[in-house]
């Protein structure tokens, strides 16, 4: 038996979460129908999930489904390691099939996490080891991403890396600027690192490109490649690579959904 009262607060969020969780994307309507708590209640839960970065609203609906950080409430039975043997070898197939390296990796909050990197990728493009953090706002993978998510999602984003020195963020204390730049990346489908960061890593000489992974149109992740400026063009990789990368986007996310993450 319990030394104590369960916190009321806790226990009706957590059960917001798993209704959200369980339906994919819902109402408060749906949600008050499920569970039986109050509108006015269950609108609290939401709107504390989604300052938390666990539920995102759906664009342009009255909806709300999951985000891409509920994946490390399963940290302890090592999701990523389970990810990571789903998506290898679709990350391998894409190697084989472009000649280019790449990774996945999920939204954390403040920083994209790398799940996968693909091994056929050689100590050339590496940049160390699975778990890694990478900005949000320096990468294409954290750009891919957060171009794609929710309003909300993308403002705290901005607002984490506000605070932050590097030559990236600068884009986190310009709101007009970076909405720009989100409805560029969404415009073209892909995204490219930033300026700064590409000379940081590789002295820009590994340029790479990103999509996101949509989940009924939610992002969960974001998927790169990376490729040899001396031996292709950004133009030339854009022709050649953009599409089956969204084709091994598209595998990804239906990975995560038969995984139901």
């Amino acid at each position: 038996m319990s030394s104590y009262q369960p916190v009321e607060a806790v226990v009706r969020a957590f059960k917001v979460l798993e209704t959200v969780s369980k339906m994919g994307e819902c109402s408060v309507q749906d949600i008050h129908h499920e569970i039986g708590e109050s509108k006015a209640t269950i609108v609290r839960m939401l709107e504390t999930l989604e300052s938390v970065g666990y539920i995102g609203r759906v664009p342009n609906t009255s909806r709300y489904g999951l985000t891409g950080r509920v994946l490390f409430l399963k940290a302890g039975f090592r999701v990523n390691d389970l990810l990571g043997s789903r998506v290898e070898p679709i990350l391998a197939a894409l190697q084989a099939k472009i000649g280019w390296p790449s990774d996945f990796a999920i939204y954390d909050g403040d920083d994209m996490i790398v799940v996968v990197i693909n091994p056929a990728g050689g100590r050339f493009f590496s940049q160390g080891t699975p778990g890694r953090r990478i900005p949000v706002l320096g990468t294409s993978l954290g750009l891919a991403y957060l171009a794609y998510a929710t309003e909300t999602e993308q403002q705290r984003a901005l607002a984490m890396s506000a605070g932050r020195a590097e030559h990236w963020n600068d884009i986190a204390r310009a709101p007009k600027e970076a909405a720009a730049l989100f409805a560029r990346i969404r415009e073209r489908g892909y995204a490219t690192a930033h300026p700064a960061y590409g000379a940081t890593f590789y002295d820009g000489s590994i340029p790479t490109l990103a999509v996101p992974v949509l989940l009924d149109g939610r992002p969960v992740g974001a998927i790169n490649v990376k490729f040899a400026r001396a031996v292709l063009s950004m133009e030339a990789a854009v022709d050649s690579l953009i599409a089956p990368m969204r084709e091994s986007a598209d595998l990804v996310a239906q990975v995560l959904r038969d995984l139901d993450l």
